[in-house]
């Protein structure tokens, strides 16, 4: 299972106050199916249900950095925050302006 799906099946999302809240709602098709998922009688093997068919599906899945066009950017940006000890926002900050 892929690894962003995986967190989600590990530690749930929790709830915050929506003015803090970042939205990242977006009218696609697999979004729907995780919030049809979500609400169904059973929410965690749904979402997985629902995660691995749109891996399946291929049509909107990005399977390799290679096929962002940021894609160098965010692996370089990760090297930094593993390499550099990067623990504040202060430091994630000056990693993001250097690395793009």
């Amino acid at each position: 299972m892929e690894d962003l799906f995986r967190f989600l099946m590990i530690r749930p999302p929790e709830a915050v106050e929506k003015e803090v809240a970042i939205p990242l709602e977006q009218p696609t098709e697999f979004q729907a199916a995780l919030r049809d998922a979500s609400a169904s009688d059973s929410p965690r093997k749904a979402v997985k249900e629902a995660a691995n068919k749109f891996i399946q599906a291929g049509d909107n899945y990005i399977d390799s950095h290679k096929s962002l066009n940021l894609g160098r950017q965010m692996l370089d940006l990760r090297e930094q925050i593993e390499t550099q000890d990067v623990n504040n926002l202060d430091m994630l900050q000056d990693a993001i302006k250097m690395v793009f």
